[in-house]
């Protein structure tokens, strides 16, 4: 899918990554996308995207895009149901997506953060908390790969505002 924003947007894919995979094996080692701003930021850079742009949308993106995050939580929870034998419906699944989503914005991007907040997923479709135990055996390898997509999203992301960005100033000269 980022490969596409990136085609879209006239930015040569391969080349992209390549210049920006410092970024993002920082942040799956790490777990916090934080911690791997300043990477991010110097990544982005040599990969094109402008220092004004650059530094506001990753910070920016740091805070509020938490893509794998989401994805993180509602796989938890249909595992959870599963596991419990609950069947969830169609409204319960359209739940998941959104509360996953609005919660995952507001989970603070440091490693195993993500626990915390599935507890109180968990509490609201009434299964036991004990899933927690369950998926906190492997949820360092899940928050990696979370993490790493947040990052990636985020550095997309800039390069995508990037190059509108100097479209619209192309434009306003001519």
């Amino acid at each position: 899918m980022y490969a596409g924003f990136l085609k879209w947007s006239g930015q040569p894919v391969l080349h992209f990554f390549k210049k920006t995979k410092e970024a993002y094996s920082t942040a799956f080692f790490t777990s916090s996308s934080i911690a791997s701003l300043p990477v991010a930021i110097q990544s982005a850079k040599k990969a094109g995207v402008s220092d004004k742009t650059a530094n506001f949308a990753l910070p920016l993106g740091a805070i509020f895009n938490s893509d794998g995050g989401a994805l993180r939580m509602g796989v938890s929870i249909v595992f959870a149901a599963n596991v419990t034998n609950l069947q969830l419906s169609v409204t319960d699944l359209l739940t998941i997506v959104l509360v996953g989503t609005l919660l995952s914005i507001g989970t603070s991007g440091v490693p195993a953060a993500g626990l915390v907040t599935l507890s109180a997923v968990l509490t609201m479709f009434g299964l036991p908390l004990e899933i927690v135990a369950l998926i906190a055996g492997v949820d360092a390898l899940i928050g990696m790969g979370g993490t790493a997509s947040n990052v990636m999203g985020d550095i997309v992301g800039s390069a995508v505002v990037d190059e509108d960005e100097e479209e619209k100033v192309k434009a306003s000269v001519v």
